[in-house]
């Protein structure tokens, strides 16, 4: 044992430094594979497969460059019992059941020259085909739409659509107050000229005008014309009492009535007036021109659709009828708002589109409840087409409702 026992002192005197190479080399190769050789193959694997990668956070100015605009006829793709809305990212149509389609209201939301106006034409072109009623009321207006309605109504044999320019430019005229029943116009007078309690100190004076409307009511026929004699007491059935009353109490009837005769359109006969019953109930293709920068127009646009709505909901109509309203802060009412939740069961679905959630908070008419409206909207629209949101409350709103994906992120590769 003596003799081993110097032979091993001498060979660790003679080689000690094998041991420090013994013990430190597994550390150091371990290190080479994990700081070097693992990342450069990881690396290699990356470059060359084709799945995205999730070792990296998405960012969407990255992923932007990688998607490019599919250029395709969207009629090669519509199918019998289905609503076709686009394309998903390999190619494939994506549908809806016409049946859950008209079920529901839907709301497009989008800056302008994002895609919604095609996308309106696409659908508007399938509820033609499909023999729906369609409306389109344009605010703008678009330069295409009718153009695609009125196709559309040529290749599947309808008739042509039916034309209403309120700004007095193209065809039709309308009388916003000629139809429906006596109390459904005043309603509509009433809304119109904002004549409405509001909770100031001109109420006692709007009761005051709502009186002169009521006992002019029975001797109306809807007519603006007839309406501006009746203020000026032209009409046998009143004396000069009531003529003196009208006269002192009608408030800013008159001056409202006035403004709207300002414009040819609007002061149609009983006979020359649109009927919007008739082409509601036999479910027409309509094409109504608004105008979102003339005061008038906007409100004459109200009226009609208060009307539509009215007509909606006395009886269910026999065709299904979709009505696409554009840029709808601009003729939104509290009649449409609260018709959201009850015209489906009546055949009527919408599609409102807008250009920012902060649009339904900025309402050109004050009097209105914006925060209200915009609830009901967001509440009674239950399908979403949304074209690349600039403003950040739309973007987080959107973002919250398309949930969360989990990725893994790579903390370091080299150091």
């Amino acid at each position: 044992m003596s003799l081993w026992y110097g032979e091993f002192r001498k060979s660790i005197a003679d080689l000690w430094w094998c041991f420090l190479v013994v013990l430190s080399a597994p550390m150091f190769l371990r290190m080479i594979m994990l700081r070097w050789v693992r990342p450069k193959i990881n690396s290699w694997r990356r470059k060359f497969r084709v799945q995205a990668s999730g070792d990296a956070l998405s960012d969407i100015r990255v992923d932007m460059d990688k998607l490019k605009a599919k250029d395709f006829n969207p009629q090669d793709f519509y199918l019998e019992g289905q609503m076709f809305l686009g394309l998903d990212d390999t190619g494939a149509g994506i549908y809806m059941a016409d049946e859950l389609f008209r079920k529901n209201h839907s709301k497009v939301i989008g800056p302008s020259q994002t895609g919604k106006g095609i996308m309106l034409g696409v659908l508007l072109d399938q509820a033609i085909m499909k023999g729906w009623g369609a409306w389109f009321v344009d605010q703008k207006p678009d330069d295409f739409i009718y153009d695609i309605m009125r196709e559309s109504c040529e290749r599947h044999g309808r008739p042509a659509p039916l034309i209403l320019d309120l700004n007095g430019v193209g065809p039709g005229s309308y009388g916003p107050f000629i139809g429906g029943s006596r109390r459904e116009r005043r309603e509509r007078v009433v809304k119109t000229f904002a004549m409405a309690d509001n909770g100031t100190n001109a109420d006692f004076f709007k009761r005051e005008e709502r009186k002169v409307l009521d006992y002019l009511m029975p001797l109306w026929d809807g007519t603006l014309g007839q309406l501006a004699k009746l203020l000026k007491g032209n009409h046998p059935e009143i004396n000069d009492v009531m003529k003196s009353w009208v006269k002192e109490k009608n408030g800013s009837i008159e001056s409202n009535v006035s403004e709207f005769m300002q414009l040819d359109t609007l002061r149609a006969t009983v006979e020359e007036s649109f009927k919007v019953e008739e082409a509601l109930r036999s479910g027409a293709v309509v094409y109504v021109r608004s105008n979102i920068n003339d005061t008038i127009v906007r409100k004459a646009c109200i009226a009609l659709l208060d009307e539509l709505v009215q007509i909606a909901l006395k009886k269910p109509l026999a065709h299904p009828t979709y009505l696409v309203l554009d840029e709808i802060r601009f003729i939104v009412s509290q009649t449409l708002a609260d018709a959201l939740a009850t015209v489906l069961s009546k055949n009527v679905f919408m599609a409102l589109t807008y250009q920012a959630l902060t649009d339904l908070l900025n309402l050109p008419d004050k009097t209105l409840n914006a925060q209200s409206i915009k609830g009901g909207i967001d509440i009674n629209t239950q399908i979403t087409l949304t074209y690349r949101a600039n403003d950040f409350e739309t973007a987080e709103w959107l973002a919250s409702l398309t949930g969360k994906a989990q990725k893994t992120v790579t903390k370091m590769e080299k150091v």
